[in-house]
C-alpha cells in the first residue's frame, strides 16, 4: 500500500477487496447495511489501482441509470480523491471518464441502460446495487470484464450473486455493517440507524444488521421458494 493509502481512513471492506484482489479471485460480492462503506471502499480500492496499475487498466462502474450514478458513485468517487467534478481538469463531464497523466487507469462511468456498457470489454468492472439489475444485463458485463468484478448491495433479497457465485471458489464475499465502519460514519449516523431499526422490521435486518429481510409490498410476505409446484392429486 502506498504512503498515501496510509493516511486515508479506511475499513475492512476495503482489506476484504484487495485481500479478493491479491488472490487473484475473479471477484467479490460485498453484502451490507447501510453505511457499511460497501460503495465507499469498493472506489477507494478503484482509486488505488489506477494509480499504481504497472499497465493500462480500463476500469468501469456501472450502476442502474445515469441519476443513480450522479447522486450516487460519481459524486462518491470525487470524494473520495478530493476533487469535484465540475472543476475537475480530469474527468470528461460528457463520457463521464476520469483520466489522470500519470495513473494507467482510466475510470469511467456507465449506466446500465446503455446499449454501449454492455458491449464494452474491460479489467475492472464495479456493478453498485447488484441487485437493481437483471441477471441478462449483468451476465453481459460480467462475461466481459478480464481481470476483476465488484458487486456491492444491500440485502433486500436475493438475486442472481447467490444463485451464480455464492458458491463460486473463484468469487470472495464480505458481509459488513455500519459497525465496521465507526471510524468513518456522519456524527449522528449510528443512532439513526438504530432507531429506525427499533421501528421498522424489515429495516432492522436489512439495513442495520445487513442480513436478508423481506421484500415489501407482498400481499404475502411470509413464504417459502420452491423449485416446483406439488402435483395435485383429481
Amino acid at each position: 500500500m502506498t504512503e498515501e493509502m496510509r493516511n486515508i481512513r479506511l475499513t475492512k471492506v476495503f482489506q476484504a477487496i484487495m485481500q479478493a484482489w491479491n488472490d487473484g479471485k475473479k471477484g467479490i460480492g460485498l453484502e451490507g447495511g447501510t453505511y457499511s462503506s460497501k460503495t465507499w471502499s469498493a472506489l477507494q480500492a478503484l482509486w488505488h489501482l489506477a494509480r499504481v496499475a504497472p499497465q493500462p487498466l480500463d476500469i468501469n462502474i456501472v450502476s442502474e441509470s445515469v441519476p443513480h450514478l450522479k447522486g450516487g458513485c460519481i459524486k462518491d468517487w470525487f470524494s473520495v480523491i478530493g476533487e469535484t467534478k465540475e472543476t475537475s481538469p480530469y474527468f470528461n463531464q460528457t463520457d463521464y471518464i476520469y483520466r489522470r497523466p500519470g495513473w494507467k487507469g482510466v475510470t469511467q462511468f456507465l449506466s446500465a441502460d446503455n446499449e454501449k456498457a454492455l458491449g464494452m470489454r474491460r479489467d475492472i468492472l464495479f456493478i453498485n446495487e447488484g441487485d437493481t439489475l437483471s441477471w441478462s444485463v449483468a451476465k453481459e458485463l460480467i462475461s466481459r470484464t478480464n481481470v476483476f468484478v465488484i458487486v456491492d448491495w444491500n440485502p433486500r433479497t436475493e438475486f442472481w450473486w447467490h444463485k451464480y457465485y455464492k458458491d463460486d471458489s473463484n468469487w470472495a464475499y464480505d458481509h459488513s455493517t455500519y459497525m465496521d465502519a465507526l471510524d468513518v460514519l456522519p456524527e449522528g449516523k449510528k443512532g439513526d440507524i438504530e432507531s429506525l431499526g427499533s421501528k421498522d422490521a424489515n429495516y432492522h435486518l436489512v439495513y442495520e444488521l445487513g442480513i436478508k429481510g423481506n421484500p415489501e409490498g407482498l400481499v404475502y410476505p411470509q413464504f417459502d421458494q420452491v423449485d416446483m409446484l406439488p402435483a395435485v392429486e383429481d
